[in-house]
């Protein structure tokens, strides 16, 4: 795991032993502050596209070392939020889909009361078109990060480790 450093100690008779101490992310320390162990944490992603089903937890489980759950529009993801609504520990959703769109989602599961400190990143191909909507649902702190598609792991993982810390933020503020 790369995302420590190495102390190196004297071991049993001497020898060197070398062990990774890693720093708590944003993320872990939202889980710490919201009383959620990661065996209880769901990630939540919300998209039409099959393929992104499959990337974005698989990716997020990777790093974050969490379960997953998986919804292909807006109502589903709401269905969702409301049955494990104690065990969500992040929300990615997709602004464009069917039957329910993300930011029509989001009002609603924030209006329910069902996202507080929840981190939520917002994702969308189109972002020039989704621009003020977007910017509506981040301004009002329904979401704290915006992806624009495609996007590689590393920009999904900066995104997410950005709303936790938000999060992480605002719930100090309001201690």
């Amino acid at each position: 795991m790369g995302d420590g450093h190495k102390e190196s100690g004297l071991g049993h008779a001497g020898q060197t032993a070398e062990t990774e101490v890693h720093e708590a992310t944003a993320f872990d320390r939202l889980l710490e502050a919201r009383g959620i162990h990661k065996d209880d944490a769901h990630a939540l992603v919300i998209d039409d596209q099959v393929a992104l089903r499959s990337f974005l937890p698989r990716s997020i489980r990777r790093k974050f070392d969490i379960g997953g759950q998986v919804a292909e529009d807006g109502v589903q993801g709401l269905e969702v939020i409301r049955s494990f609504r104690d065990h969500i520990a992040l929300v990615v959703s997709d602004v464009d889909m069917p039957n329910m769109r993300g930011p029509d989602m989001l009002r609603a599961a924030h209006a329910e009361g069902l996202l507080n400190d929840v981190p939520v990143v917002v994702m969308t191909g189109r972002p020039a078109e989704n621009a003020q909507e977007i910017d509506d649902i981040t301004a009002g702190g329904i979401a704290q990060e915006m992806l624009s598609k495609p996007f590689g792991p590393e920009e999904l993982v900066l995104a997410i480790e950005c709303a936790c810390q938000k999060v992480l933020d605002k719930m100090n503020t309001q201690a």
